[in-house]
């Protein structure tokens, strides 16, 4: 039951650092050449506040499909790190397809172009952040899980399963050849 709740409470920090990262990634994007300008624009107190935003925002939006996501790759153990890469870029690109539902325009532009470029680079880097503080040590709760290697030994099952109070139950058991 321990190692159960300490993979959940891994899993949930991966996921609350990917969605910071993610926010982050953001926001140094989303920085022009006329905000480098005025020092003030990047300032600790405002870029955190965005940050924080963006990673709220972020988390929001991608938990369902991150939930499911993470929960397949605990039960199978998946700890490789294309995996998580290719899972991030997908939920970032699937966000960016629902922000551009409603537009007007359907044609190609440099602004569609960018934001492309922008939510698979946030995807690609929140999906290895995850991997590199949670994603990496799904096998080890897999190989927690599977620590009894003789489960289904049948004659040790019998004899753990047979009733003490009968007589007998002292009696050795015969080994089928």
């Amino acid at each position: 039951m321990l190692n159960f709740l300490m993979g959940v409470m891994r899993v949930l920090i991966g996921f609350f650092l990917a969605c910071l990262t993610a926010g982050a990634v953001s926001i140094f994007l989303s920085i022009t050449l006329e905000d480098l300008d005025k020092l003030s624009v990047l300032s600790f107190e405002n870029t955190s506040f965005w940050v924080l935003y963006n990673a709220y925002v972020i988390a929001v939006f991608s938990s369902p499909l991150a939930i499911l996501t993470l929960i397949f790759c605990e039960w199978r153990g998946v700890n490789n790190i294309l995996y998580y890469i290719t899972i991030g870029i997908a939920i970032s690109i699937f966000g960016l397809l629902v922000i551009m539902w409603n537009e007007i325009s359907a044609e190609l532009s440099l602004s569609n172009i960018y934001g492309f470029f922008s939510f698979f680079v946030t995807g690609f880097i929140s999906g290895a952040a995850y991997w590199l503080f949670s994603g990496q040590f799904a096998h080890r709760s897999r190989k927690a899980m599977n620590t009894d290697s003789d489960a289904l030994d049948i004659p040790k099952l019998r004899k753990l399963l047979r009733p003490a109070s009968t007589a007998h139950a002292q009696l050795p058991l015969k080994k089928n050849d």
